[in-house]
């Protein structure tokens, strides 16, 4: 009855492994990318302009600690739709009535 709860679980465990193997201790990933947060959500406002700047940050955290061509590639995604983003949103809230 929980084999599918079962796998998702032992698949998380293994990502966790991993990941420690690769960027090191989850406590220190977590405090460093805390930090970046902490300036980006300074004044208390989660706007989705504000996520992809988040995003890279986590990603150069990331990159930081071990090398990985897809976290270069992701902190490039993320930042061209910042780019599309800036504005967007505040444009469509200023034309709703």
């Amino acid at each position: 009855m929980l084999e599918k709860a079962t796998a998702i679980l032992t698949e998380s465990l293994s990502v966790i492994t991993d990941r420690r193997e690769s960027y090191g201790p989850v406590e220190t990933h977590f405090s460093e990318v805390a930090i970046g947060w902490g300036v980006i959500f300074k004044d208390g406002a989660v706007t989705p302009e504000k996520i992809p700047l988040a995003m890279v940050w986590y990603k150069l955290c990331r990159e930081l600690a071990a090398h990985s061509d897809d976290n270069l590639t992701d902190m490039a995604a993320y930042a061209s739709l910042g780019a599309e983003f800036h504005g967007f949103f505040a444009d469509r809230l200023a034309e709703t009535p």
